[in-house]
């Protein structure tokens, strides 16, 4: 069993991964007091945030530059797809998060239906990440299909243009690549203990419960999981017993 205060500590760690700053602030103080370091990084997390889901990718961009310049170096070894962009994911990496922003960023100019500005906005801004890395060439390719289209907004490429879906996701994976430099734990822990509460509870009712099925090796192999680090890996062992 975890005690309570294992628990307020979990979620305490997510709330910070989270980038909940106003709900952080409120915490009951001896715990607030416990982390008091993590408040810059908070801070600087929720702004640049709070600026990607206001539509205000330029800022954004602008804020990540002058204020993570250190970790933005070039980075040949990320590969990234079209996928990547068109679901918001992949590696979180802040260069490869600040090519996802620019090139959202050109999508906005698309928008606004300010071709040359565009154009040169690729010329400046994106070409330069194509030439450090391979991958980023191919999605820079294919977004750039967009200028086939007269309405860009009712063709093939229309899910570039989504609005509210689109800002929420780079901004949370933002969020997660800015508090992944000073992380010693990339995932949060009250995640994983969800995820072994879930597996371990749908492979007993796959074992039919606690019947005559579920002998004591058995469950002795589900209860460790409780503790494992690698759940579904060893979960897959116990099926094939």
């Amino acid at each position: 069993m975890h005690s309570v205060d294992t628990i307020d500590s979990l979620v305490f760690d997510w709330l910070i991964r989270s980038g909940y700053q106003s709900t952080f602030s409120k915490l009951p103080t001896p715990l607030y007091a416990q982390t008091q370091a993590q408040l810059s990084s908070l801070s600087s997390r929720a702004h640049i945030v709070a600026l990607i889901k206001n539509r205000r990718i330029q800022e954004a961009i602008e804020f990540l530059e002058r204020e993570y310049n250190q970790n933005l170096a070039p980075c040949c070894e990320i590969s990234l797809t079209l996928d990547c962009f068109k679901n918001i994911k992949g590696p979180a990496n802040l260069f490869s998060c600040l090519f996802l922003l620019k090139l959202q960023n050109f999508i906005e100019l698309i928008r606004k239906r300010n071709t040359s500005h565009a154009l040169n906005y690729v010329q400046d801004h994106l070409l330069p990440f194509s030439q450090v890395n391979s991958s980023f060439e191919a999605v820079l390719q294919d977004i750039l299909g967009v200028l086939v289209y007269s309405d860009p907004e009712n063709s093939p490429m229309a899910w570039c243009f989504e609005q509210n879906r689109r800002y929420a996701a780079l901004a949370s994976l933002v969020n997660f690549s800015l508090y992944n430099l000073t992380a010693t734990i990339s995932s949060a822990p009250i995640e994983s203990l969800l995820k072994q509460v879930h597996v371990v509870d749908a492979l007993i009712h796959e074992l039919n419960g606690f019947g005559n099925d579920l002998d004591d090796r058995k469950w002795s192999s589900i209860h460790s999981l409780l503790n494992a680090q690698q759940t579904l890996k060893k979960i897959k062992l116990i099926k094939n017993e």
